[in-house]
């Protein structure tokens, strides 16, 4: 819905000049589009993923950790930028940002224990991965919980 927001950007603020006084409470003002054009950059790649594995009709155990590995990082890397950059409202992303990892580790946890013979299983059993994936969790392991 921020996309398409976005997109019909100048029609919405059009629309709401010509419905009069009253709504003028709902314009954006150009702080505010900024945030959600960043928004929606942030969570691009989210949707990326759920759209891919959502298309496909094979099994999709095998891409777990990868898909939380990038997302986690491009959680991070976001976190770092959004710090640098001195936007007006830097402090609420980042606390979003920081909410979000949040969510992401606790999903990341339920890769361990007996769900996590089967995470294993399908990383080892996958043409593409076989071990190597295990050498980018060992970096990762100390950053996500």
């Amino acid at each position: 819905m921020l996309v398409r927001a976005f997109e019909l950007k100048t029609e919405l603020e059009e629309w709401i000049v010509l419905q009069g006084p009253q709504m003028q409470v709902l314009r954006i003002n150009s702080t505010e589009w900024r945030q959600v054009r960043y928004i929606t950059k942030l969570l691009e790649p989210f949707k990326m993923y759920t759209e891919a594995l959502d298309a496909t009709s094979e099994p999709t155990i095998n891409k777990g950790w990868i898909v939380y590995n990038e997302l986690y990082d491009h959680l991070e890397n976001q976190r770092q930028q959004a710090r640098q950059s001195g936007l007006p409202f830097t402090a609420a992303l980042c606390d979003a940002i920081n909410a979000a990892k949040k969510k992401l580790s606790e999903y990341y946890k339920k890769t361990a224990g007996k769900k996590g013979t089967l995470y294993n299983l399908g990383c080892i059993l996958d043409p593409a991965t076989k071990l190597s994936l295990y050498k980018i969790c060992v970096v990762h392991s100390n950053t996500l919980f």
